[in-house]
């Protein structure tokens, strides 16, 4: 009988010495939701930082185009787990995109099935810099569109970081970048193939590299220019190219070497 006791009172002690080790340990695992502003993101691997997104919308179903098959599972948007007010704003913009994506899907779901819409993400983490490149496609039977989204991080303070800043961290000029953009703007093969023939009557392929010029240089103005820091710790930018019988922008990728 008293061995009895003896072993239950050494289990008792061992189940509370469990309970009291797994809750130490939970306090100290570190849950990336619950990181706060000035906290540093460093010691964090990408899947800590960016996940994809769970976002939900009441309609189910697919098509088929080109033996391919399309759904609401073709919608793949970035979820930063960490609880920055910047974060938590690209959390916001990015739920908004996949309602806007996810209706254009049920319109065409219920409609013709002959368009696509989809989207995905690349994330670059980098020596103290996460950069989270957002993609859009919209193909339909006369064009192919994309559009673009980039949320680049400075992982020291968890803030997004602008276009200056990324600058100075792959040590580039305010001058020397704007001529390595027109440079770039120049090799793009819409403007190489572009000839007098192609533009209406009074109009030269320099206007549209200028018009091209102008909207990149008024998109860096008025900070809405799209950009991310890539692998090899290149400013890539997304300008918008003016072309003759050309409705709306059509966006290109310029790596800055």
């Amino acid at each position: 009988m008293k061995n009895k006791k003896i072993l239950l009172l050494i289990v008792t002690i061992i189940v509370i010495i469990g309970v009291i080790f797994a809750v130490v340990n939970s306090n100290n695992v570190k849950n990336p939701n619950d990181l706060e502003s000035g906290i540093s993101g460093n010691s964090l691997s990408t899947d800590e930082l960016v996940q994809n997104a769970n976002y939900t919308y009441d309609v189910s179903g697919s098509y088929i185009i080109n033996e391919e098959e399309f759904s609401l599972d073709n919608i793949v948007l970035p979820c930063f787990m960490f609880n920055t007010n910047d974060a938590n704003k690209a959390n916001e913009e990015m739920e908004e995109l996949y309602k806007k994506l996810a209706a254009e899907f049920e319109a065409e779901l219920n409609g013709n099935k002959t368009n696509i819409v989809q989207s995905w993400y690349d994330v670059m983490h980098v020596k103290g810099v996460l950069s989270t490149f957002v993609t859009v496609q919209r193909v339909s039977a006369e064009e192919e569109r994309f559009e673009y989204y980039s949320y680049v991080f400075d992982l020291d303070n968890l803030n997004l970081t602008n276009i200056s800043e990324q600058m100075k961290e792959i040590g580039v000029s305010e001058s020397e970048l704007k001529s390595k953009v027109e440079e770039e703007i120049r090799k793009l093969e819409e403007f190489e193939n572009l000839s007098e023939e192609d533009c209406p009557a009074g109009r030269t392929p320099e206007d549209y590299i200028n018009e091209t010029l102008n909207a990149y240089e008024e998109a860096l103005k008025n900070n809405t220019l799209v950009s991310y820091i890539d692998v090899m710790r290149r400013l890539n930018l997304i300008v918008s190219i003016k072309l003759p019988n050309e409705t709306g922008d059509m966006q290109r990728i310029i790596t800055i070497k």
